[in-house]
């Protein structure tokens, strides 16, 4: 009898037990379903008066620009990713933590100097934060960080409101010095040239010389638009793809210049002053143009340093003797001359002119007082045929010569 009822028992235990469990599970689920009505009904219209408050911030994208190949569609100029770090006054706070901001940025691989020092960046942006204008506008703080630099700002985001990050490509070079004169370097656009009509922003890149000045509109692509949302406490929550507008990529070029036999000219006159064009005959493609001494064009990302800059100017690196050098065209008819020799078999290959530094020519305006010429080699080359005479440049064989036949032959 004693072990019935201690079963009763039992089970009566295990029930109430279960019992309480499930008002305890109900009571739970009771809570949850009332917090959910109290959030969706009672106070939704406080969470849509903060969500009305998140500010969105519209940013103007910069598109990478055309990738310029060879005529054998070898990459010579490409871009690599990096990023601009601005901040707007109208989200900073004081929370901001500007000692951990600036050893971030002091560590990072960067290809361009910090525009406000950190002495100055509290007051700089407050004085921005209280004009009506200027407010809105983003202030640029260093432009040209790395990828990684960008992440790890982006992982203290709650400690830099009014941070935000915009894309900035800039170009990559494999070979650096090769080829620079040709494809020309890039610089920020001049102030001047920054207007509400412009395509042009503060900051932004143009072609200065060579084949980025040349194709500077189709290489530069079209600026997209991207809206970022900034919630009330300056953090920026990311893009708003629906509202942004994508850039278009600028196009890419294929030149006529095969940049083998470029970098092998380029090597040749490594250490001299002149110019080498390689030209297709028969079609006036160019092949090859080297001038040198030349200069690395990956010292034009990010700002160049002053003394590079003169001391280039001095050595007058940046000139393009291929296409700004000015030389005499003599030597140059002095080819057009021998096959004209050689075409109307008007000399033998092989008669000899004794050349002593200079030519004789009469003057018949002023008889007895010759005008003299004198070759490049004043202490004169000695005997010389034409063969010699076209090695050697030199200026009285040919003289000599047309003077002698210029009564033979109609084109002398």
């Amino acid at each position: 009898m004693k072990d019935l009822i201690k079963m009763k028992n039992h089970k009566t235990t295990n029930s109430n037990k279960r019992k309480n469990i499930t008002n305890v599970i109900f009571f739970i689920f009771l809570i949850i379903i009332l917090r959910y009505f109290y959030i969706q009904v009672i106070i939704k219209n406080q969470f849509i008066e903060s969500a009305s408050k998140n500010h969105f911030t519209k940013i103007k994208s910069i598109p990478p620009r055309g990738i310029i190949y060879d005529r054998n569609g070898e990459v010579i100029v490409a871009n690599r990713r990096s990023f601009s770090i601005k901040i707007y006054p109208k989200h900073y706070d004081e929370i901001f933590n500007i000692n951990l901001f600036y050893k971030i940025i002091n560590l990072a691989e960067k290809r361009s100097k910090i525009l406000i020092k950190k002495d100055d960046f509290s007051e700089i942006v407050k004085r921005n934060q209280r004009s009506n204008v200027r407010r809105y506008q983003p202030i640029n703080i260093i432009n040209f960080i790395d990828f990684k630099t960008k992440a790890l700002l982006s992982e203290y985001k709650n400690d830099f409101p009014g941070l935000i990050f915009s894309s900035n490509p800039s170009r990559f070079y494999e070979d650096s010095p090769s080829i620079s004169h040709v494809l020309g370097y890039l610089r920020p656009v001049q102030k001047d040239s920054v207007n509400k009509e412009s395509y042009y922003s503060i900051n932004d890149i143009i072609g200065i010389s060579g084949i980025e000045k040349v194709y500077e509109q189709e290489l530069r692509g079209k600026k997209g638009i991207q809206y970022h949302v900034i919630n009330t406490f300056g953090k920026d929550l990311g893009i708003d793809k629906n509202k942004s507008v994508p850039y278009i990529s600028g196009k890419d070029i294929y030149l006529t210049i095969d940049y083998s036999l470029q970098l092998f000219i380029e090597n040749l006159i490594e250490g001299y002053k002149g110019a080498v064009i390689c030209m297709n005959p028969m079609n006036g493609e160019i092949l090859a143009m080297a001038s040198a001494p030349d200069y690395s064009l990956s010292q034009f990302i990010g700002p160049l340093k002053t003394d590079v800059w003169e001391k280039w100017k001095k050595e007058k690196r940046l000139v393009n003797r291929a296409t700004q050098g000015k030389y005499p065209p003599g030597s140059l008819y002095k080819l057009v001359t021998s096959i004209m020799f050689m075409d109307q078999q008007l000399i033998p290959l092989d008669e000899k002119v004794f050349c002593n530094g200079k030519f004789e020519l009469e003057d018949q305006s002023n008889p007895g007082k010759p005008k003299i010429f004198r070759c490049w080699n004043e202490g004169g080359h000695g005997e010389i045929d034409l063969h010699d005479a076209i090695v050697k440049s030199c200026n009285v064989y040919f003289y000599d010569m047309i003077l002698k036949y210029q009564n033979n032959n109609k084109y002398i």
